[in-house]
Protein backbone atom coordinates (compact mmCIF):
# COMPACT_ATOMS: atom_id res chain seq x y z
CA UNK A 1 0.00 0.00 0.00
CA UNK A 2 1.63 3.22 -1.10
CA UNK A 3 2.45 5.38 1.99
CA UNK A 4 0.03 8.45 0.33
CA UNK A 5 -3.48 6.59 0.61
CA UNK A 6 -2.94 7.24 4.69
CA UNK A 7 -2.46 11.09 3.51
CA UNK A 8 -5.03 13.03 4.25
CA UNK A 9 -7.31 14.02 1.13
CA UNK A 10 -7.56 17.47 2.86
CA UNK A 11 -3.92 17.76 3.52
CA UNK A 12 -3.34 17.13 0.08
CA UNK A 13 -6.00 19.38 -0.73
CA UNK A 14 -4.54 22.31 1.33
CA UNK A 15 -0.79 21.66 -0.11
CA UNK A 16 -2.36 22.20 -3.67
CA UNK A 17 -4.54 25.64 -2.37
CA UNK A 18 -2.06 26.78 0.00
CA UNK A 19 1.70 25.23 -0.86
CA UNK A 20 5.04 26.94 -1.73
CA UNK A 21 4.89 27.04 -5.24
CA UNK A 22 8.74 27.27 -5.68
CA UNK A 23 9.31 23.69 -4.06
CA UNK A 24 8.86 20.27 -4.97
CA UNK A 25 8.28 17.44 -3.41
CA UNK A 26 9.10 13.77 -4.55
CA UNK A 27 7.95 10.54 -2.85
CA UNK A 28 7.06 6.83 -3.21
CA UNK A 29 7.23 7.79 -7.04
CA UNK A 30 4.82 10.88 -7.28
CA UNK A 31 5.57 14.86 -7.56
CA UNK A 32 3.65 17.35 -5.78
CA UNK A 33 4.59 21.18 -6.79
CA UNK A 34 2.91 22.72 -4.03
CA UNK A 35 4.31 21.77 -0.97
CA UNK A 36 3.24 22.81 2.70
CA UNK A 37 5.29 21.92 5.74
CA UNK A 38 2.42 19.51 7.10
CA UNK A 39 2.56 17.42 3.93
CA UNK A 40 6.24 17.14 4.57
CA UNK A 41 5.89 16.00 7.96
CA UNK A 42 3.14 13.52 7.23
CA UNK A 43 5.37 12.07 4.75
CA UNK A 44 8.30 11.43 6.97
CA UNK A 45 6.31 10.01 9.70
CA UNK A 46 4.80 7.47 7.42
CA UNK A 47 8.74 6.57 6.56
CA UNK A 48 9.36 6.40 9.99
CA UNK A 49 6.74 4.45 11.01
CA UNK A 50 7.52 1.59 8.08
CA UNK A 51 11.27 2.61 8.68
CA UNK A 52 12.24 2.60 5.20
CA UNK A 53 11.73 5.63 2.48
CA UNK A 54 12.40 8.98 1.91
CA UNK A 55 11.50 12.23 0.40
CA UNK A 56 13.26 14.61 -1.65
CA UNK A 57 12.74 18.68 -1.77
CA UNK A 58 13.72 20.33 -4.69
CA UNK A 59 13.42 24.45 -5.48
CA UNK A 60 12.82 25.68 -8.39
CA UNK A 61 15.99 28.17 -7.87
CA UNK A 62 19.37 26.18 -6.03
CA UNK A 63 19.78 27.19 -2.72
CA UNK A 64 22.97 29.30 -1.49
CA UNK A 65 24.77 28.55 1.84
CA UNK A 66 27.97 29.87 2.72
CA UNK A 67 30.69 29.06 -0.12
CA UNK A 68 27.91 25.90 -1.43
CA UNK A 69 24.93 25.70 -3.72
CA UNK A 70 22.72 23.23 -2.95
CA UNK A 71 19.85 22.00 -5.56
CA UNK A 72 17.97 19.19 -3.89
CA UNK A 73 17.33 18.10 -0.07
CA UNK A 74 16.75 14.28 0.93
CA UNK A 75 15.71 13.04 3.87
CA UNK A 76 16.08 9.27 3.96
CA UNK A 77 15.14 6.81 6.91
CA UNK A 78 17.33 4.62 8.95
CA UNK A 79 16.68 2.94 11.79
CA UNK A 80 14.04 4.77 12.84
CA UNK A 81 16.25 7.97 12.77
CA UNK A 82 16.89 10.02 9.60
CA UNK A 83 19.81 10.80 7.45
CA UNK A 84 19.55 14.69 5.48
CA UNK A 85 21.27 15.45 2.37
CA UNK A 86 22.41 17.74 0.39
CA UNK A 87 22.43 17.28 -3.05
CA UNK A 88 25.45 19.90 -4.68
CA UNK A 89 25.07 21.37 -8.36
CA UNK A 90 25.35 18.41 -11.26
CA UNK A 91 28.17 17.20 -12.62
CA UNK A 92 29.16 16.96 -16.21
CA UNK A 93 30.45 13.54 -16.20
CA UNK A 94 26.88 12.22 -13.80
CA UNK A 95 28.98 11.59 -10.91
CA UNK A 96 27.03 14.09 -8.47
CA UNK A 97 27.89 14.17 -4.94
CA UNK A 98 26.28 15.72 -2.39
CA UNK A 99 26.33 16.09 1.47
CA UNK A 100 24.71 13.43 4.42
CA UNK A 101 24.21 14.16 7.64
CA UNK A 102 24.93 11.95 11.01
CA UNK A 103 21.69 10.39 11.71
CA UNK A 104 19.30 12.67 13.91
CA UNK A 105 16.01 12.53 15.41
CA UNK A 106 12.77 12.82 13.86
CA UNK A 107 12.14 16.65 15.32
CA UNK A 108 15.81 17.46 14.73
CA UNK A 109 15.24 16.67 10.91
CA UNK A 110 11.69 18.34 10.81
CA UNK A 111 13.20 21.43 11.99
CA UNK A 112 15.77 21.53 9.04
CA UNK A 113 13.21 20.32 6.45
CA UNK A 114 10.82 23.57 7.53
CA UNK A 115 13.88 26.14 7.76
CA UNK A 116 14.47 24.82 3.72
CA UNK A 117 10.96 24.64 2.47
CA UNK A 118 9.82 28.06 4.14
CA UNK A 119 12.93 29.92 4.28
CA UNK A 120 15.18 28.48 1.55
CA UNK A 121 18.00 28.22 4.11
CA UNK A 122 20.72 25.36 4.46
CA UNK A 123 21.77 24.14 8.02
CA UNK A 124 25.01 24.27 9.30
CA UNK A 125 27.49 21.65 7.18
CA UNK A 126 30.67 21.62 9.18
CA UNK A 127 30.03 17.71 10.49
CA UNK A 128 28.85 16.45 7.25
CA UNK A 129 30.38 13.69 5.10
CA UNK A 130 30.56 13.89 1.30
CA UNK A 131 28.44 11.31 -0.54
CA UNK A 132 27.45 9.96 -4.28
CA UNK A 133 23.63 11.53 -5.36
CA UNK A 134 21.16 11.32 -8.12
CA UNK A 135 17.89 12.45 -8.32
CA UNK A 136 15.42 9.80 -8.53
CA UNK A 137 14.11 10.92 -12.87
CA UNK A 138 17.60 11.09 -13.32
CA UNK A 139 18.33 7.74 -12.60
CA UNK A 140 15.62 6.00 -14.03
CA UNK A 141 15.60 8.27 -17.39
CA UNK A 142 19.01 8.87 -18.46
CA UNK A 143 17.49 10.97 -21.45
CA UNK A 144 15.76 13.62 -19.17
CA UNK A 145 17.47 17.07 -19.23
CA UNK A 146 18.89 18.00 -15.81
CA UNK A 147 18.96 20.90 -14.40
CA UNK A 148 16.09 22.69 -16.01
CA UNK A 149 12.52 22.97 -14.96
CA UNK A 150 9.12 24.81 -16.10
CA UNK A 151 6.16 25.36 -13.39
CA UNK A 152 2.90 26.89 -14.53
CA UNK A 153 0.62 27.89 -11.58
CA UNK A 154 -2.96 28.25 -12.35
CA UNK A 155 -5.68 26.78 -10.76
CA UNK A 156 -3.12 24.16 -9.42
CA UNK A 157 0.66 23.91 -10.21
CA UNK A 158 2.33 21.70 -12.74
CA UNK A 159 5.83 20.95 -12.78
CA UNK A 160 7.52 19.82 -16.24
CA UNK A 161 11.38 18.62 -16.98
CA UNK A 162 11.25 18.14 -20.30
CA UNK A 163 9.91 21.31 -22.30
CA UNK A 164 10.98 23.15 -25.78
CA UNK A 165 11.40 27.02 -26.48
CA UNK A 166 7.33 26.28 -28.28
CA UNK A 167 6.46 25.23 -24.82
CA UNK A 168 7.77 28.10 -22.93
CA UNK A 169 5.79 30.18 -25.97
CA UNK A 170 2.51 28.28 -25.07
CA UNK A 171 2.91 29.31 -21.36
CA UNK A 172 3.84 32.68 -22.41
CA UNK A 173 0.07 33.15 -24.25
CA UNK A 174 -1.75 31.45 -21.12
CA UNK A 175 -0.35 33.96 -19.05
CA UNK A 176 -1.40 36.58 -21.23
CA UNK A 177 -4.60 34.76 -21.84
CA UNK A 178 -5.49 34.76 -18.10
CA UNK A 179 -5.02 31.14 -17.88
CA UNK A 180 -2.15 31.26 -15.56
CA UNK A 181 -0.96 33.13 -12.56
CA UNK A 182 2.18 32.97 -12.65
CA UNK A 183 5.35 30.90 -14.73
CA UNK A 184 8.55 29.87 -13.61
CA UNK A 185 11.66 28.68 -15.70
CA UNK A 186 14.81 27.69 -14.53
CA UNK A 187 17.82 26.34 -16.45
CA UNK A 188 20.79 26.21 -14.71
CA UNK A 189 23.22 24.64 -17.60
CA UNK A 190 22.98 28.32 -18.54
CA UNK A 191 22.46 29.70 -14.65
CA UNK A 192 19.48 31.48 -15.65
CA UNK A 193 16.35 31.87 -13.88
CA UNK A 194 12.80 34.30 -14.23
CA UNK A 195 9.51 34.04 -12.91
CA UNK A 196 6.73 36.20 -14.46
CA UNK A 197 3.76 36.86 -12.33
CA UNK A 198 0.70 37.93 -13.95
CA UNK A 199 -0.79 41.64 -12.81
CA UNK A 200 -3.50 41.52 -10.21
CA UNK A 201 -6.17 43.14 -12.20
CA UNK A 202 -6.31 44.04 -15.74
CA UNK A 203 -3.86 47.35 -16.84
CA UNK A 204 -1.12 46.35 -14.15
CA UNK A 205 2.00 45.89 -14.01
CA UNK A 206 3.81 42.26 -14.05
CA UNK A 207 6.40 41.09 -11.78
CA UNK A 208 9.16 39.72 -13.40
CA UNK A 209 12.31 38.24 -10.97
CA UNK A 210 15.63 37.01 -13.37
CA UNK A 211 19.01 35.74 -11.97
CA UNK A 212 21.95 36.78 -14.07
CA UNK A 213 25.08 34.17 -14.91
CA UNK A 214 27.31 36.58 -13.94
CA UNK A 215 25.40 37.62 -10.51
CA UNK A 216 25.39 34.13 -7.75
CA UNK A 217 24.17 36.18 -4.70
CA UNK A 218 21.31 37.99 -6.00
CA UNK A 219 18.24 37.80 -8.15
CA UNK A 220 16.64 40.75 -9.66
CA UNK A 221 13.06 42.44 -10.01
CA UNK A 222 11.22 44.78 -11.94
CA UNK A 223 7.41 45.65 -12.99
CA UNK A 224 6.27 45.45 -16.68
CA UNK A 225 3.61 45.41 -19.09
CA UNK A 226 2.35 41.98 -19.50
CA UNK A 227 3.10 41.75 -23.74
CA UNK A 228 6.86 42.77 -22.70
CA UNK A 229 6.69 40.13 -19.38
CA UNK A 230 5.80 37.60 -21.59
CA UNK A 231 8.82 38.39 -24.78
CA UNK A 232 11.12 38.06 -21.37
CA UNK A 233 9.59 34.94 -20.45
CA UNK A 234 10.22 33.47 -24.07
CA UNK A 235 13.86 34.85 -24.76
CA UNK A 236 15.53 35.39 -21.62
CA UNK A 237 16.65 31.99 -20.72
CA UNK A 238 18.27 32.02 -24.17
CA UNK A 239 20.50 34.52 -23.80
CA UNK A 240 19.27 37.28 -25.81
CA UNK A 241 19.17 39.63 -23.53
CA UNK A 242 20.01 40.33 -19.88
CA UNK A 243 18.48 42.77 -16.82
CA UNK A 244 20.11 46.62 -17.18
CA UNK A 245 21.07 47.01 -13.48
CA UNK A 246 19.91 50.56 -13.49
CA UNK A 247 16.16 49.72 -14.06
CA UNK A 248 16.06 46.43 -12.10
CA UNK A 249 16.10 45.92 -8.16
CA UNK A 250 19.03 43.72 -7.38
CA UNK A 251 18.23 41.98 -4.07
CA UNK A 252 20.77 39.61 -2.05
CA UNK A 253 19.43 35.97 -1.84
CA UNK A 254 18.53 35.45 1.29
CA UNK A 255 15.63 33.44 3.49
CA UNK A 256 14.12 37.22 4.19
CA UNK A 257 13.39 37.90 0.57
CA UNK A 258 11.83 34.05 -0.50
CA UNK A 259 8.68 33.31 -0.55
Amino acid sequence: MKKWSRISNKILCRAAQTGVADMELRAEGQSFPRVTMELVAMELQCCVKENVGALLLIPSQPIQSGNNTFRAMEASIRKRRVHITLYLPPAEDYDDKGLISPLMEVPCALTILENWLLHHQAPDVTSWQTTDVYLSSEKSNPNVRRGQRLILTGNDAQSFYEFSKSDIQNAANQLRNGQLQSVDLTLMKNALWIRVKAPSSPGELCTVEASRPDVSDAFFSTQMPLQEACTWLVEYPYGNFLPDRNQWTKTPISKDNVE
